[in-house]
């Protein structure tokens, strides 16, 4: 399944990043402290890999439309007390630094499901960037 070209995923696709975050404790800790994919279920690998694919799909488009805004705006911009596109310079390292997270996971999960079949296909979905 490839993810909607609009502007807006729609509400089926929101909350991506929430359940990400609230599925990772699922995922087994190996003795070094790493994450276990072996040790791991395939329909939460599976449902790992939808999620950080999907908030990865998400980050990239709401980071394009931050430097859309940030173009047009900046000309504008009076600073008075602190720089705002310095804090918004910080969140996108941030962000930056999450979607490498969330891509290294999704490669991760996928690896060890590429032969997973669940017993119903309707389970899982694939979001891939457009």
């Amino acid at each position: 399944m490839t993810c909607p070209s609009s502007e807006n995923p729609g509400p089926s696709r929101a909350g991506s990043l929430l359940e990400l975050v609230l599925a990772l404790p699922s995922l087994p800790i190996n003795p070094a402290g790493a994450f276990d994919y072996e040790a791991a279920d395939p329909q939460i690998l599976v449902r790992l890999a939808d999620d950080a694919e999907l908030t990865l799909w998400t980050m990239h488009r709401a980071v394009a439309a931050i430097g859309q805004l940030i173009v047009h705006a900046a000309p504008q911009i009076e600073v008075a007390n602190g720089h705002p596109l310095e804090a918004i310079g910080w969140l996108l390292v941030d962000v930056g630094k999450f979607c490498v997270f969330a891509q290294d996971l999704a490669i991760h999960c996928r690896s060890h499901t590429y032969d997973y079949r669940p017993s119903d296909s309707s389970s899982s979905s694939s979001c891939s960037p457009s």
